[in-house]
């Protein structure tokens, strides 16, 4: 549903929620995330639900700082991850074509 993926070990493409503008507050939040005091983290996963039918873990990724964003509702922000997502997340995480 969602354009969410790693670009590259420390690039990270994600998407807002359909509604989010960079004028809303949700989006002034997550551009401005520094100055507000919060820093963003990243959890992910390879796949909704695993094998036994149970729901699939979480990986967390790390910390974020925004870098740029595109578009409007939704909004597609690329965050900077502070630490690079190992060669088996990274595997998964990047986007097929």
């Amino acid at each position: 549903m969602y354009e969410d993926y790693a670009l590259t070990d420390k690039r990270f493409h994600w998407q807002s929620q359909s509604q989010t503008s960079a004028d809303s507050q949700t989006g002034n939040r997550y551009i401005n995330h520094q100055a507000h005091g919060y820093t963003p983290l990243l959890f992910i996963r390879n796949r909704k639900k695993l094998d036994n039918g149970l729901t699939s873990l979480y990986f967390f990724a790390g910390p974020l700082q925004y870098l740029r964003h595109e578009g409007s509702k939704p909004m597609s922000i690329i965050w900077e991850l502070e630490h690079p997502l190992p060669a088996r997340a990274l595997s998964w995480a990047r986007r097929v074509a």
